[in-house]
């Protein structure tokens, strides 16, 4: 899974900047737009993540998607 995940942040991070607007879908499944507060990385367990301004702890980069 780390080659696979570090080549999806990879490419998130060509395409996107911190401080973009994004979509999030939440683990409610309610959507909100927030910004990027990191670039994507690959977490411990080996998944690609992001930090996001006004959210608690990392989100799947799965779960994200530019605005």
């Amino acid at each position: 899974m780390s080659g696979q995940a570090q080549r999806a942040c990879d490419k998130w991070n060509r395409q996107n900047k911190i401080g973009d607007v994004v979509i999030l879908k939440r683990d409610s499944g309610t959507e909100e737009t927030v910004t990027t507060r990191t670039d994507a990385f690959v977490c411990n367990a080996g998944y690609p993540v992001i930090f996001l301004n006004g959210v608690r702890g990392y989100y799947l980069l799965e779960r994200v998607r530019p605005a």
